[in-house]
């Protein structure tokens, strides 16, 4: 069952008992996008998506980007743009990540991917 949890803070809020990973009903969707307007950031944790995954929510909320400057994409789906600060092979591997510059009260809700799998 969906919940949505406010952080508390100014902004934010956690989405819980939801698996992203998995198509979503109109209703829980309906209930993600308003708590996304009342919250202006959601915290999904603990999900498990494929690239594929990620696009197909991504999409439901309208028509996803693609970074012109072509760099730091994830192959075969380039509205995804790897966000990291680490190196391989002396060179970046994903855009820089901006995690530094937030707010230490909105660190929370930066994803527990992205501190686990590309920040060095």
């Amino acid at each position: 069952m969906l919940e949505v949890i406010p952080s508390g803070k100014i902004l934010g809020a956690t989405v819980a008992g939801l698996d992203l990973a998995q198509p979503l009903k109109d209703a829980d969707f309906a209930s993600v996008r308003n708590a996304l307007g009342a919250h202006g950031v959601l915290r999904f944790p603990k999900q498990a998506l494929t690239a594929q995954q990620l696009v197909e929510f991504s999409a439901r909320f309208g028509k996803l980007e693609i970074n012109v400057a072509n760099s730091y994409q994830e192959p075969g789906l380039p509205q995804i743009m790897i966000l990291s600060n680490m190196v391989e092979n002396g060179k970046p591997i994903g855009i820089v990540s901006t995690r530094n510059a937030l707010d230490p009260e909105l660190e929370e809700f930066v994803s527990e991917a992205e501190r686990r799998k590309h920040i060095a």
